[in-house]
């Protein structure tokens, strides 16, 4: 498991994020497998640097227009090779999508949100 601690004393000019994110990769624990772990901090490489941040901010303070495509699995049985079509138009142009109408338990919702809340509110480096 990559932990925090395990890149957190890496000096800047010799940290190899592509191999940090392969190791992660390769423990094949994922997200979830980090929050059950109990990490107090995220990930160096889940931390991107102001910097790069500042580069996808759309200057001037204006909206980029980006509409979240909404995928209604409502009439799934009537149409699957449409809301197929849908899916992977929503993740080849925009990279995400909401899903409605799909069946999901609101518990169950509301319990993954949590636990995404709490790992994306874990301090930084």
């Amino acid at each position: 498991m990559v932990r925090a601690d395990d890149s957190d004393d890496a000096d800047p000019l010799t940290y190899d994020r592509y191999q940090e994110l392969k190791r992660f990769d390769d423990s094949k624990a994922g997200v979830k497998g980090l929050a059950d772990s109990g990490i107090a901090k995220l990930p160096r490489f889940f931390v991107r640097p102001p910097e790069d941040i500042a580069v996808d901010r759309p200057s001037g303070g204006s909206s980029s227009g980006l509409e979240i495509p909404v995928i209604d699995l409502g009439s799934l049985a009537a149409g699957r090779p449409a809301a197929v079509a849908r899916v992977l138009a929503a993740a080849r142009e925009v990279g995400f999508f909401q899903v409605v109408n799909h069946g999901v338990p609101e518990s169950a919702m509301a319990g993954a949100l949590a636990a995404a809340r709490a790992f994306h509110e874990l301090p930084g480096r």
